[in-house]
């Protein structure tokens, strides 16, 4: 009988198993089955079934209806997000539609062997290990049921092997750029030596965002690297930069990036410096100013992640230096660009 298949594996579990104890191991995969469990109990799925294998959760549908793809996108999601969430992990997976059955096989008492039988777990399985991002991988049929059933998804297109794969994001911007999940993602990138698939998972992240987003993801990320003392740190931040710029790395990602860097450089005549930290801070303020408008004090803080005292010393020097405007706006001061600055743009 025809049904979708999702097939759900930890990005980098072999590697992580090498660092760890037989009692660390048999922790983390508790974990990882528990909040998968979790999940699927909070949403009670009447159309899904599934199972977890070690390090891989397998879901399937009991038929191919709207209902049924409906659950199971919505549960793969949920699921996906949670596990980063509670347990650090990054899920890649794919999703098929096929004749698929699981067969309970019994030969000895004590022995119970569950059997998988069906090309669409086949395709899931394989196209799986083809993405090189954390995300969920749908063949074309998948997606053709998905777009002909009219349900909200959110994707791209990946090129692989010279062929387009519609690839689910669980990974957007916005859930990304919460403060702890900007914490947790880094700090898992530095465990794992910033693999490409991190910086693979940015950029897909970043899909369609302006680049004021971009900027802020970035400096968020720099932030953590640098951990309160980039003296000390420079060696990791070297890693994150360097890693940026590996073959397997998407070339759209690298140009952002170095649309990044850039904006911590100036030039004078024919002189190209690096800002210090503290010009380069003057340009995230002039940015997140010429990307909201009339902003607060407490707003431009919040919004590029740095201290109010800080903040207040930076706008005071850019209203000084006539390059940032000071309104009142009833009892409140907001502040706004005195003049376009190309070089915030």
């Amino acid at each position: 009988m025809s049904k979708y298949v999702a097939f759900l594996d930890i990005l980098g579990f072999k590697e992580k198993l090498k660092k760890l104890k037989q009692q660390d191991a048999k922790s983390f995969i508790g974990r990882f089955s528990t909040t998968a469990f979790e999940q699927w109990e909070n949403m009670s799925p009447t159309l899904v079934e599934g199972y977890i294998v070690s390090d891989s959760f397998i879901l399937y549908t009991r038929d191919t209806s709207t209902q049924a793809v409906s659950q199971l996108l919505t549960l793969v999601e949920k699921i996906c997000q949670q596990e980063f969430i509670d347990n650090g992990i990054l899920i890649r997976g794919a999703i098929a539609k096929g004749e698929f059955d699981r067969v309970e096989a019994r030969e000895i008492p004590s022995l119970r062997k569950g059997l998988i039988v069906g090309q669409a777990y086949v395709d899931a399985y394989l196209m799986e290990g083809s993405i090189k991002t954390a995300g969920i991988a749908l063949t074309d049929e998948v997606f053709q049921d998905i777009e002909a059933y009219v349900y909200p998804i959110d994707c791209f297109r990946e090129n692989i092997n010279g062929k387009d794969i519609c690839v689910m994001r669980y990974f957007n911007f916005d859930f990304l750029n919460e403060p702890e999940n900007i914490i947790n993602f880094t700090n898992m990138a530095i465990d794992a030596g910033w693999i490409p698939h991190y910086y693979n998972t940015l950029y897909w992240a970043l899909l369609n965002e302006k680049p004021t987003k971009a900027i802020s993801l970035f400096n968020g990320i720099v932030n953590c690297v640098n951990n309160g003392n980039p003296g000390e740190n420079w060696r990791s931040l070297d890693m994150f930069i360097k890693g940026a710029f590996h073959d397997e790395v998407n070339t759209h990602f690298q140009t952002r990036f170095l649309a990044f860097l850039r904006s911590y450089i100036v030039v004078e005549g024919n002189d190209q410096r690096f800002l210090s930290s503290r010009t380069g801070n003057e340009e995230r303020v002039l940015r997140y100013i010429d990307s909201c408008g009339n902003v607060t004090l407490k707003q431009i803080s919040l919004g590029v992640k740095l201290s109010q005292a800080t903040t207040s010393r930076i706008v005071k020097n850019l209203v000084k230096d006539g390059r940032v405007r000071i309104t009142n706006n009833g009892r409140v001061q907001v502040y706004s660009l005195a003049v376009i600055n190309t070089n915030t743009r």
